[in-house]
């Protein structure tokens, strides 16, 4: 049986291997200081009797801050007791157990001296140290450096992998991955937990080794065999069904559900999916005779179950191949780059010591005593590293100090596990009692709550043990209006049919009026805080509010900034492209940049920095009010170009964001920093990035870099006393605040993965087929983590905790659970048990009662009126605003497809998959449809017509508009033959055009300043154009007024006259001859490409009119080609099938072009 003692700093034997477990504020950091002491000085113990210098005593923490923090606090120390020795205070608890104060003084000041020499390292800097000094024993070379971010290199090997695995396969398997994970990072976020470390022992029915067509393909074939049963017996099944009970609606149902089945089963197998209507019609197959139930069980359903499993199992075998390919290249590339994470200095280490036993006497000698702080963070390496060099040696020692319930950190790599097999290796567990931070009111509540039940914390070698209070405590008092508060709160909602969304929004809104209200009493000095013999009044910045994660911290700062209280949130990266301001920026930015296209406009005026409701928006898209904003957001472009970005952001504050702030919340004085702070790094970053549009990928790239990698870019935090902080509990560990808010403390989240660890081997487990009863181990570790970052966030508190609870339901109406038991402090408060709104109630009481009222119940619904807070309209509130304006319904932007808009013009949804395979390619025969005719269309514009094709971008553009890849070199020799057929017979080819003479997707947008008269347009048309003498009348542009927007798929210019291409995937037959002049002039009438053209030319006739000085239309536009790419070929090109050329009348582009600009 192990050994539990109490700890006496001062006393305890430094020898051997000894494990001591500190819970939260019983003075951990101060018996790592005393041992320091004493190891310097050689006080009380058997061993290092003379003393050990400072460069013998090693220190490991875990992060850079923890040990910067005791470096300073031992400098303190050293001093202070250095002063205890100089005037013999005997209020030092080591003067009395010095006995030559004259060399301790010396000693002492020598250190003092030698403090930044200190052995203080993280574990990291540790390993690093010893492999630099023993370079031959360790085989670690000084060419390797370290990855500054390993999440930049996982991210290239990412989509390297998913662009050579991937790309070769059919585009029925890559149909089915992108719909498992849409993006290389989506994949990466899902395997990213299982790249580093040692992988787990998985569990899984497939063989993973088998090729992804392979298995893909023998699924297929019996996916189809199940159709085939299907087709055979589907009539002996129905014929066997006892229609008569059934209504007519379910026998509609039933009619409904065979139908998609049999649509199923006639259709091409392409993906892994079974229709859930075989599920549905069980219902009435339990009409039929078991006799024949059973048949029909053996020949077909038993085998359907299986096939249920098809897509799940598919999943599982990328996942693990995945996992597997992406670990190797990982190592391979590190090797080629010469570079190592951190991780691999530890692994390098550990493999150093176990090959050579003289370099652990080499560390030892180095290190003779060595403290491990936090040791609950501890991994296999590490346990492995530290037991290989000290563990079971002479004249040594190993001194291991943590506390199991505050092990949080297992998403970084830690393993409470581990710890629990060290523990269970160690003779005898020392611990400390006292508590020194909290008031004795928040330690017994502590103490209550986790003392309900046994093994609250679910492992039985995570014990919590009772927590003493010195008198020291009794002093630490809350008091608000002259009443000492409870120490520890639970604010119950008094809703009873609560959803996670609902809690969360109603535990903001109830905090921040608790914040505004504690504010309220402090500026009244009505509350304020008592230590032993003093008083402190509150100030804002008293007040923590910790959260779990980002969302919750969204949650908190918007309930808080609707009532105007100044906050801030501390996160792990603090990266001011992490705020809401950064993304509003982006999307304010985009509208300026693209104000001619409405969805980016509509964008930038739903931020909250403008305030405009989003149903506003739309009927403000109609009005003059929008062209309002249209006109200031070219202004602002313009400013962009000529000032820079700085100066152009900082008057957009002024003039748009100070102008309305009166009719929206949120944006404070916070946010407006937060945005000049933004327009500062972005005026930096223009120095470099001239582009606009690369300036607007750099910003998304900053938004959407993990927590973890964007670090370069800090928010500024005002440091004064007004200042709410909403901080992760991740981050408040080690801390303490005066008073503890934790409105979010029911949420949690169940593990994606069926994960957890072997009892006996504490071997990782990872259990694809998700084993019920795996996944009952899997969930029992999620909670047992869940209540040590409980009780991390309720020990943070010195004087006041209070925590958000409710009854917590998930799931639908129909669907609806209680999972309040689920929850870290249901689960405590509940005693495991589920229960309903008033069991809650009642624990709570009796919580309340055990604790002699240290722990109080408030379900008071408050209120906030009688508090001064500036008027706020929200969102929802802001639909009910009226605009006092005229407003000019007929205004609008319209296209050139609003134009032709009419029930005859529509394209027929065409197959994406070729069907005939042949050696004998056809561009007839490539796919149709509108995703193909997009993908010719992106892929002329994205290349350099001089230059050789490019085969990955084809591939790329393939895969990404869901195309077969095979057909990829086909498409390339087209492409290729395009570019070199000559478009008219002045060697006029499109490969004959540089980059410099061109322009691509150039986006237009036109005023049209008077009302269009539909007659009048209809008769110009006609007048000048014969192909518009073939159509029939547009209608539905009379009386129309706004902007005209169209993008133009290429612009050249040849032999100094400008000209306009528009590719055309049209499909118009099965051969050359299909493409001749005839035929091209019927799909230019059916599809009113009149109108597109007319459209266009106006277009580059005020541009260019604007652009060149004495313009003239005949000398200097060119005219137009329509290029119908699936007929243009090197046989046919002699006949100029698939190229249509022609140059509008002057006299109609004029007439057009007055029509238009007519005011009235």
């Amino acid at each position: 049986m192990k050994k539990h003692e109490i700890l006496n700093p001062i006393t305890f034997p430094i020898q051997n291997t000894c494990l001591i477990e500190a819970s939260a504020g019983t003075g951990k950091t101060y018996s790592i200081i005393i041992f320091y002491l004493r190891l310097l000085l050689g006080l009380n113990q058997s061993l290092f009797l003379s003393g050990l210098n400072i460069k013998e005593i090693l220190v490991v923490t875990y992060t850079e801050a923890a040990k910067n923090q005791l470096k300073n606090r031992i400098r303190q120390e050293i001093f202070h007791l250095k002063l205890a020795c100089i005037n013999y205070d005997i209020r030092h608890p080591l003067i009395q157990e010095i006995k030559d104060l004259k060399t301790a003084i010396l000693r002492l000041i020598s250190a003092e001296k030698q403090i930044d020499e200190a052995s203080i390292f993280t574990i990291h800097g540790f390993c690093h140290r010893m492999l630099n000094l023993n370079l031959f024993e360790s085989g670690y070379t000084l060419n390797n450096s370290l990855l500054e971010d390993e999440f930049i290199l996982y991210q290239k090997i990412f989509e390297n992998f998913w662009h050579e695995h991937f790309s070769i396969l059919s585009v029925d398997i890559i149909r089915i991955i992108f719909n498992l994970w849409k993006t290389p990072q989506s994949l990466l976020k899902d395997a990213l937990p299982f790249i580093k470390g040692d992988i787990p022992i998985i569990l899984d029915s497939i063989d993973y080794m088998q090729s992804i067509e392979n298995f893909y393909y023998i699924h297929v074939n019996k996916i189809n065999q199940l159709k085939k049963i299907w087709k055979k017996i589907k009539n002996k099944i129905l014929c066997k069904i006892d229609f008569k009970i059934f209504s007519d609606k379910k026998y509609k149902k039933l009619d409904m559900y065979i139908k998609n089945i049999d649509t199923w089963s006639i259709k091409r197998t392409q993906d892994l999916h079974i229709p859930v209507e075989f599920e549905k019609i069980k219902f009435y197959l339990n009409t039929i005779n078991s006799c024949y139930m059973k048949i029909f069980h053996i020949i077909f359903f038993k085998k359907l179950n299986h096939a249920y499993s098809y897509i799940k199992k598919f999943k599982q075998l990328i996942f693990i191949q995945v996992i597997i390919i992406i670990r190797k290249k990982i190592k391979k590339e590190k090797y080629a780059q010469e570079k190592l994470e951190f991780d691999d200095l530890l692994k390098l280490l550990k493999s150093a010591l176990y090959k050579s036993y003289h370099l652990a006497e080499v560390i030892r000698h180095y290190y003779p005593v060595a403290m491990i702080d936090e040791f609950q963070d501890t991994n296999k390496i590490q346990y492995k590293i530290f037991f290989k060099i000290y563990h079971r040696q002479n004249m040594c020692a190993l001194i291991l100090i943590g506390d199991p319930k505050q092990a949080i950190y297992g998403f970084r790599g830690a393993d409470i596990f581990t710890y629990i097999q060290i523990k269970k290796k160690i003779k005898i567990c020392y611990s400390l009692k006292k508590n020194w931070r909290s008031s004795a009111g928040m330690i017994n509540a502590v103490n209550c709550l986790f003392q309900q039940i046994s093994n609250p914390f679910i492992f039985k070698y995570i014990k919590y043990n009772r927590i003493e209070s010195t008198q020291y405590n009794y002093t630490l008092n809350f008091i608000k209006k002259n009443q000492v508060q409870p120490s520890l709160e639970f604010l119950h909602c008094p809703y009873k049919n609560m959803n996670l969304k609902d809690y969360q929004n109603y535990m903001a809104n109830q905090y921040a009026i608790k914040i505004k209200n504690l504010i309220h009493l402090a500026q009244k000095e009505h509350t304020f805080f008592t230590k032993k013999n003093t008083i402190c009044n509150l100030t804002a910045s008293d007040i923590t509010v910790l959260v779990r994660n980002r969302n919750e911290a969204n949650f908190m700062q918007e309930a808080c900034d609707k009532l105007s209280i100044p906050n801030a949130y501390l996160s792990d990266s603090n990266s001011i492209f992490h705020t809401r301001e950064a993304q509003e920026v982006l999307q304010i930015l985009e509208g300026i940049l693209y104000a001619e296209n409405s969805d980016f406009l509509r964008k930038s005026l739903s931020t909250r920095l403008l305030g405009f409701n989003i149903k506003q928006i739309y009927k403000r898209k109609a009005t003059s009010k929008y062209y309002e904003y249209y006109q200031k957001f070219l202004f602002y472009r313009d400013m962009w170009k000529k000032y820079g970005i700085k100066l152009m952001l900082n008057r957009f504050i002024t003039f748009e964001i100070f102008k309305f702030k009166h009719i929206y919340y949120g944006v404070n004085k916070k946010s407006i920093n937060n945005i000049l702070h933004i327009a500062e790094i972005l005026q930096e970053i223009s120095k470099n990035i001239t582009s606009k549009l690369s300036l607007l990928l750099w910003i998304s790239n900053q938004i959407n870099l993990p927590e973890t990698q964007n670090t370069n870019y800090k928010i500024p935090v005002e440091n004064n006393q007004k200042i709410i902080k909403i901080m992760t509990i991740f981050k408040a560990k080690g801390l303490e605040f005066p008073i503890v808010f934790l409105p979010f403390l029911l949420n949690f989240r169940k593990k994606d993965y069926v994960l957890f660890h072997n009892k006996n081997t504490h071997q990782l487990i990872l259990d694809l087929n998700k084993n019920l009863r795996n996944k009952k181990l899997t969930e029992q570790e999620r909670l047992s983590e869940d209540l040590r970052l409980t009780y991390v966030a309720l020990t943070r508190s010195i004087y006041h905790c209070s925590v958000g609870i409710s009854v917590l339901f998930k799931g639908n109406n129909k669907n609806r659970f209680n999972q309040t038991h689920l929850t870290p402090i249901g689960y405590l408060v509940q005693k495991r048990k589920e229960g309903d709104f008033d069991f809650l109630k009642k624990n709570l009481q009796n919580l309340s009662t055990i604790s002699n009222g240290d722990i109080m119940i408030n379900s008071i619904l408050m209120q906030s009126k009688k508090l001064s807070i500036n008027p706020v309209i929200n969102f929802n509130q802001l639909k009910d605003i009226s605009w006092n304006r005229n407003v000019v319904n007929s205004w609008k932007i319209i296209s050139y497809s609003d134009f032709k808009k009419d029930p005859s013009f529509t394209l027929k949804n065409l197959s994406l998959i070729v069907k005939n395979k042949n050696n004998n390619f056809s561009p007839h025969e490539l796919p149709r449809g509108k995703k193909f005719g997009k993908f010719v269309h992106k892929i002329f514009e994205l290349i350099d017509f001089q230059k050789p094709l490019n085969m990955n971008l084809i591939k790329d553009n393939l895969i990404k508009y869901e195309i077969d890849v095979s057909l990829s070199e086909n498409i390339m020799q087209w492409i290729n033959s395009i570019l070199h057929i000559p478009l008219n017979n002045q060697e006029l080819f499109l490969a004959t055009i540089s980059s410099s003479k061109k322009l691509t997707e150039l986006k237009f947008f036109l005023s049209i300043n008077s009302k269009i008269n539909a007659k009048k347009f209809n008769f110009l048309i006609k007048k000048y154009d014969s192909i518009s003498q073939k159509c029939s009348n547009i209608k539905n542009i009379d009386g129309v007024i706004g902007m005209l927007t169209g993008a133009i798929d290429l612009i050249f210019l040849w032999k100094k006259k400008y000209y306009f291409i528009d590719y055309k995937s049209n499909w118009l037959g099965s051969n050359d001859e299909s493409y001749s002049l005839n035929s091209m002039e019927k799909e230019m009438v059916k599809y009113r490409y009149d109108l597109q053209y007319q459209m266009y030319t106006l277009a580059l006739h005020r541009y260019l009119k604007n652009r060149l000085k004495k313009y003239e239309y005949n000398q200097h536009f060119g005219g137009i080609y329509y290029l119908f790419l699936r007929g243009i070929s090197k046989k046919s090109f002699k006949n100029q099938h698939g190229i249509y050329f022609l140059k509008p009348n002057f006299k109609l582009v004029n007439s057009i072009d007055n029509l238009f600009l007519i005011k009235k």
